[in-house]
């Protein structure tokens, strides 16, 4: 209902066409829920690296012990999961500028998120569904959408 209603605004005030206002949507939404699982995941990092590293202070009299394991066991955790999200956020605010090299590296990501399932499957094969149709190509590399689907159609009669 709120696409629908941002659509109809965007082809009114705009001038953009209704394929281009979808295809934009759904760029947008990737950028989004890129940017939020990744800031999840940085915060998981940062979270895990706290707890393991306050029950090692606070176990630390009992176990002298505890405070190094439980200490590198949360950076490393917590370092994984922040050298992981990075990549994320930068696509995703990527995406939602429309930068080209940014659709690459979703797709890229998008392969890595088939693994985590069935939320990242979802979202990876849904990012494939929406970056290689032709219209979000021909919007990444700046051309006329409304050119592109005119060719297809020219194509389509001449054969």
């Amino acid at each position: 209902m709120i696409s629908q209603i941002s659509c109809i605004l965007m082809v009114s005030f705009f001038g953009l066409t209704k394929g281009e206002c979808e295809t934009r949507s759904h760029i947008t939404i990737i950028g989004i829920i890129r940017i939020g699982l990744s800031a999840f995941w940085l915060l998981s990092g940062c979270m895990v690296f706290f707890i393991l590293w306050g029950i090692g202070l606070g176990v630390a009299n009992e176990d002298p012990t505890a405070l190094p394991v439980l200490g590198t066991i949360g950076s490393l955790v917590g370092v994984l999961l922040l050298i992981l999200s990075i990549p994320g956020i930068i696509d995703g605010v990527g995406l939602l500028r429309y930068q080209n090299w940014a659709r690459y590296l979703a797709l890229l990501l998008a392969v890595f998120d088939l693994f985590n399932f069935p939320i990242g499957t979802a979202f990876g094969i849904y990012t494939f569904w929406a970056l290689v149709q032709d219209e979000t190509v021909a919007l990444f590399e700046g051309e006329n959408v409304e050119l592109a689907a005119d060719d297809v159609e020219v194509e389509a009669i001449e054969e």
